[in-house]
């Protein structure tokens, strides 16, 4: 049991580690912080402010900003990889 409780704290802080390298990785490309909880604010970056082509939308239209959209656009810049690393990770931490 101690050995599960240690790979289960080892794992959370393995994804808190990168939670944090991709939050300060998309940050610095911006030159700020981003709110990656934010729809908009992400979606305002990825298909607004870079351009990159939206190839999945979402049941009401917008651009979708979930994790099978990101992996259709992953190769088109470089800020969609931390994104993506945050997205995966997160989840972990919760």
């Amino acid at each position: 049991l101690r050995y599960v409780a240690h790979t289960v704290r080892h794992i959370l802080e393995a994804a808190s580690v990168r939670v944090e390298r991709a939050r300060r990785a998309i940050a610095c490309h911006f030159g700020c912080p981003v709110n990656l909880d934010s729809h908009d604010e992400v979606c305002g970056l990825l298909y607004g402010k870079l351009g990159l082509p939206v190839k999945q939308r979402t049941a009401k239209g917008n651009p979708s900003t979930n994790e099978s959209a990101l992996r259709l656009i992953e190769g088109l810049h470089p800020v969609v990889a931390p994104l993506l690393e945050y997205r995966t990770s997160l989840p972990l931490q919760h």
